[in-house]
């Protein structure tokens, strides 16, 4: 049977039945989808590779036909990853821009992800003179260039995705999205995350910039909501408006 025509439970399946045929190289992998197949199921590009992995190391052993090799799977075959076309940071690109109309030669943002699944790592969003574009660094390894339209264009190690490297880009490239989806609500978490602004990396001293996540210089530069007021220095204005009116009593 042609595992094209399989079913998504039909090759877990029957690769479940097979995990012995299938070598080293490509156990960890299988295994990691097999996991996520169980909790949620499997996206059109992993049930591709688990047919792919179905066809070379059990079907043709069982047809005993020779097992093809890479060379023989056509490119019309493999599926192209899209994982770089899918993300778009349109919006911190216009940030980077913004700070430059507004004299900063370097623009930089600094954003730590907390989360398990990024590896709780550091990212720079950052203006490179010399290439003339904004680029993007997890720790100390830049992985793309964030062209005007907000695409992605990924370092040339990151062109060819396989489809581990594709899985551990993934958290990084959601945390991302998401700063860029609302950056004022994204600064605000990593003001309270690491009590310094992601923008200049000065410390918050302020309640203001402590609640914003940044102060009035950088919320010019980036283009960012001010002024307006938070629900901490609201309270404290009607407590301070009690004890002037001669109320006395604890507002708990």
């Amino acid at each position: 049977m042609n595992a094209e025509n399989m079913s998504p439970t039909e090759v877990m399946r029957r690769l479940a039945e097979a995990e012995h045929l299938i070598p080293q190289r490509d156990s960890n992998f299988y295994h990691s989808v097999k996991q996520q197949y169980l909790k949620k199921g499997i996206s059109e590009k992993q049930l591709f590779w688990m047919r792919r992995l179905l066809t070379i190391h059990v079907l043709a052993l069982e047809s005993a036909s020779p097992i093809p090799n890479e060379a023989q799977l056509s490119r019309e075959q493999k599926p192209k990853i899209s994982s770089w076309e899918q993300w778009n940071l349109k919006t911190l690109q216009d940030k980077i821009q913004q700070a430059r109309a507004a004299g900063l030669k370097y623009p930089k943002i600094k954003l730590i992800c907390d989360s398990p699944e990024c590896g709780h790592r550091e990212y720079q969003i950052y203006w490179s003179e010399y290439f003339g574009v904004t680029s993007v660094k997890l720790g100390t390894e830049f992985i793309f260039s964030i062209l005007e339209s907000g695409n992605l264009k990924p370092a040339a190690r990151y062109a060819k995705l396989t489809p581990e490297s594709e899985q551990k880009l993934i958290p990084h490239l959601s945390f991302l999205q998401t700063f860029n989806n609302d950056p004022t609500e994204g600064a605000k978490v990593q003001g309270r995350l690491t009590g310094a602004c992601c923008f200049c990396q000065h410390e918050l001293s302020t309640d203001e910039s402590l609640s914003a996540g940044y102060g009035p210089v950088c919320a010019e530069h980036f283009g960012l909501p001010w002024g307006e007021r938070t629900g901490a220095s609201k309270e404290k204005e009607i407590l301070l408006s009690n004890l002037d009116a001669g109320d006395d009593s604890i507002p708990f």
